[in-house]
């Protein structure tokens, strides 16, 4: 069949595959700390992954999203435009990863005592350090996946797993328990990612900080994503600090784990974002639009489908993973991966606002996902414990891709004058496409 020979499908599986080892690595290295540390000092050491992931999304501000949209169109056929753009990214990086570290350390002291409840200001401070690394990992990974350097991305994406399951593995031999050791070494693991993507980056973008900056596609770019990372970040790591902020570090424990054990499932969404992203940006006319919609349509389909298929698989992995001492996030973990699966449901819907000129739903979508997430956890949270922060996670992903869906037909109506239900129609024949 003429789709599944399409470049854009072989990139799609090879940044899942590779992405999935690395993130599978890294999921047992994650499986093996919280293992040896048990669910108290797992809590803790969750504290400092989840500020940390947490630094990283707001110090992207939009940043990550503007040079690959900017730049995939472009490097092959203007290398002066390319470098332009890229020292504009690489200055906004720098200006905005500094700033956010420096306004997280000032208020670390409030961050821990006020709203954590933990007088181990220590790995709230830690946890906003090392984002540093993994800030400057993942926009390297960024840069390369816009010039379409997929397998280099892989490599220093399996890399820097690689250093984490090393790192873990000796704490699990020495059952080493201390969690902010263990934070440390989990922490500082990205690093390898970044000389390997430093190395692995073409010689004439390495230095492109120096070039004349061309700052207006990534301006604009940024203006309205920036509201969007924001609420993403907010979106994947909240969660665990709002759970903290009511309960124990016990059940805080508990949910993190879930939450890593769904991880893999979210890592598919960003694999498969990453090489459509890219790839939608280039399409102008109606008829390659339409053909991407069709093949969306089925996929969307599929993974919707799969979402209720993986719920019976939540108490093996609890039990194959983090371990017995942990079944008591069971439930939770059905929430999270079937949220997982919306958020994979998404991600082609999200691919199309590349080529759509509607940057504002990425601002829009990002608003609708805070704001219902914080409040469904607020609600939801005192009454159910550590499940209510797994069904504030799903109805919020419910409601980003109900909402994605709405936009995207009135987007497409006024761009292209696509009507959905026309490509319901013909979405059967999408596997015997040209296309």
């Amino acid at each position: 069949m003429k789709a599944f020979k399409s470049a854009g499908l072989k990139q799609s599986v090879l940044m899942i595959l590779g992405n999935g080892v690395a993130t599978g690595i890294s999921a047992l290295s994650l499986i093996l700390f919280s293992r040896v540390l048990g669910p108290e000092s797992f809590g803790i050491f969750s504290i400092g992954f989840s500020i940390m992931q947490l630094v990283v999304r707001l110090s992207d501000f939009g940043v990550n999203v503007a040079v690959q949209r900017s730049v995939a169109p472009e490097f092959e056929t203007d290398e002066k435009k390319t470098r332009g753009l890229l020292a504009a990214g690489t200055r906004y990086k720098l200006i905005f990863s500094l700033v956010m570290v420096f306004i997280g350390l000032w208020l670390s002291p409030v961050i821990a005592g006020v709203w954590l409840k933990t007088e181990n200001i220590k790995i709230v401070k830690l946890g906003i350090l090392l984002s540093v690394l993994t800030v400057w990992f993942e926009y390297i990974a960024v840069i390369l996946q816009s010039m379409r350097k997929f397998v280099s991305s892989v490599v220093m994406s399996v890399a820097q797993a690689l250093a984490k399951l090393a790192g873990a593995v000796w704490f699990f031999v020495g059952q080493i328990s201390d969690a902010v050791l263990s934070f440390w070494v989990y922490g500082l693991a990205p690093l390898v990612g970044v000389v390997i993507g430093g190395v692995l980056v073409p010689k004439w973008a390495k230095w492109t900080v120096f070039e004349k900056p061309v700052y207006g596609p990534i301006k604009k770019v940024v203006k309205f994503t920036s509201i969007s990372v924001i609420a993403a970040a907010i979106g994947d790591n909240i969660d665990v600090l709002m759970v903290k902020s009511f309960l124990t570090s016990y059940e805080t424990g508990l949910f993190a784990a879930g939450a890593r054990i769904s991880l893999l499932i979210s890592i598919v969404a960003y694999s498969l974002g990453t090489v459509l992203s890219p790839r939608v940006a280039r399409y102008k006319t109606k008829e390659h639009f339409s053909s991407y919609l069709k093949k969306s349509i089925l996929l969307i389909m599929v993974l919707l489908v799969t979402a209720i298929i993986v719920i019976p698989l939540a108490g093996p992995l609890v039990w194959l993973t983090a371990g017995p001492s942990y079944m008591e996030a069971t439930r939770v973990v059905a929430f999270l991966l079937v949220s997982g699966m919306v958020v994979v449901s998404t991600t082609p819907i999200v691919a199309m606002f590349y080529s759509l000129k509607n940057p504002e739903y990425f601002a829009y979508s990002g608003i609708l996902q805070t704001v219902v997430l914080i409040t469904a956890n607020l609600i939801l949270i005192p009454m159910h414990g550590i499940e209510g922060a797994g069904m504030a996670k799903l109805i919020a992903r419910v409601s980003v891709f109900v909402f994605s869906i709405w936009f995207a037909i009135k987007a497409m109506k006024k761009q292209f004058n696509i009507r959905l239900i026309d490509e319901l129609a013909s979405s059967r024949s999408v596997l015997g496409s040209d296309k």
